[in-house]
C-alpha cells in the first residue's frame, strides 16, 4: 500500500507542477510475498495498475510521461529495492478510449 500511495502522491506532484489536468486516478498496488534472495520470507515484487483520466490527446501523452517520471521518482519504490511494475491506462475524458501506454511503462 505504500508504494502505491507514494506513487500516487509522486504523480500528483508531477501534475500539479506541469499543470497537467488530471481528472481521476486510481492506483491498485497488489504485494508478492515468497523467499528473498537472503532467505527471509516478504516483498519480491510490487504491481501498481494505474489508470487515470485527463481531458485531451495532448494532455494524455503529457500525463502518460508524467507517470513514467512518478514511477523513476517514487522513494518508497526505490527504499524497497525490489521490482516495482506500473501498468498503466490513460483516458480521455470526452472520447473515453484508452491511450496507448508508451513503451517502457514498465520496470
Amino acid at each position: 500500500a505504500s508504494a502505491g500511495s507514494c506513487f500516487a502522491v509522486t504523480l500528483a506532484a508531477i501534475v500539479w507542477r506541469r499543470t497537467i489536468p488530471l481528472l481521476s486516478l486510481h492506483v491498485e498496488a497488489t504485494g508478492h510475498v515468497g523467499p528473498r534472495d537472503d532467505g527471509r520470507l516478504g516483498f519480491t515484487s510490487i504491481e501498481l495498475e494505474v489508470s487515470a483520466e485527463t481531458d485531451s490527446a495532448g494532455a494524455a501523452t503529457q500525463l502518460e510521461t508524467a507517470i513514467e517520471r512518478a514511477e523513476s521518482g517514487c522513494l518508497v519504490a526505490m527504499a524497497l529495492g525490489i521490482p516495482v511494475n506500473v501498468r498503466a491506462a490513460v483516458t480521455v475524458a470526452c472520447e473515453g478510449a484508452p491511450v496507448e501506454a508508451a513503451p517502457g511503462m514498465s520496470s
